[in-house]
């Protein structure tokens, strides 16, 4: 073997094992669609990104859970339960 298809052969080893150990760490990302069934693949689509997800081990375990983002009404009640609780405090004092 010439020194040529020595060094092919070495980048080829290293490009395949670096394939290998990034595929390794994907996670596996499940969302529910508009008709309630799970779904799951490398990326969650933009229709379903705002509705949470849980991202999977290859085992199959749950890695990470992205809560779905909150809506306007339910931000707006936080703020004047916090705005509330604060006066409440404020009073006590």
């Amino acid at each position: 073997m010439n020194a040529l298809t020595r060094t092919y052969l070495f980048v080829f080893l290293i490009s395949l094992t670096c394939g290998f150990s990034l595929s390794a760490d994907a996670a596996i990302k499940c969302w529910t669609n508009k008709e309630g069934v799970k779904e799951c693949g490398d990326t969650v689509p933009p229709e379903y990104a705002q509705q949470g997800h849980q991202e999977l081990s290859k085992q199959g375990t749950v890695k990470e859970e992205q809560k779905r983002v909150k809506t306007t009404e339910e931000l707006e009640a936080e703020a004047k339960q916090a705005a509330a609780k604060t006066e409440e405090e404020l009073a006590k004092k």
